[in-house]
């Protein structure tokens, strides 16, 4: 765009130029770390990583959302903390001119197993989140729970992830104890 300015008394100024960006491009949004359609077991831990970009006008803002509730990118998915089934990470990102886009991450959560539980133990005791004592207490009501479950005894796999249960509120982190806690439900339900 050029424009001159003329005054009240008659003098022009020089030409002015400017130059506008028109801007109708939605900006990119790029989510790593998890891929559509990811199947997680529940000692699996993932960070979601997000970019937003826009050549023209610049990125204004972005929401994230994992199962509708708004948090922080980067992400940190624990399988741990998220219930089994399917779960949405959700990712909408305007630019300065308005233009909006999205991406939508669908992954799930399996249902616990009684390996994937021992390994879920593993983990952590690796992280200090429980002790090796507590830790080694732990899997031994799981492979009790097990065996028992394959020689069909119910009521001994129940009581085997009853005191896997109360063993877990030992742990100080809350959000450890309440994930075991509830591995030990599920569990429970499968039998």
């Amino acid at each position: 765009v050029q424009a001159r300015a003329t005054d009240a008394a008659g003098k022009t100024s020089a030409i002015e130029t400017t130059t506008i960006k028109m801007d109708a491009t939605a900006p990119t949004v790029t989510v790593a770390g998890i891929a559509d359609g990811a199947e997680l077991d529940v000692s699996a831990v993932r960070t979601a990583r997000v970019a937003v970009s826009d050549a023209t006008s610049g990125a204004a803002r972005e929401v994230v959302r994992l199962d509708g509730k708004v948090v922080d990118a980067p992400v940190r998915l624990d399988a741990m903390s998220l219930r089994p089934g399917r779960h949405l990470l959700e990712v909408t990102a305007v630019d300065e001119a308005g233009n909006q886009a999205s991406r939508t991450v669908r992954f799930r959560v399996l249902a616990p197993t009684h390996g994937k539980a021992r390994k879920l133990v593993d983990r952590l005791d690796d992280e200090g989140a429980v002790g090796p004592r507590l830790a080694t207490k732990l899997k031994k009501e799981l492979k009790a729970a097990k065996q028992a479950e394959r020689r069909k005894d119910v009521r001994e796999a129940l009581r085997s992830l009853k005191r896997f249960s109360k063993l877990a509120e030992r742990v100080d982190d809350k959000e450890v104890r309440l994930a075991l806690k509830r591995l030990s439900r599920t569990l429970k339900s499968q039998l």
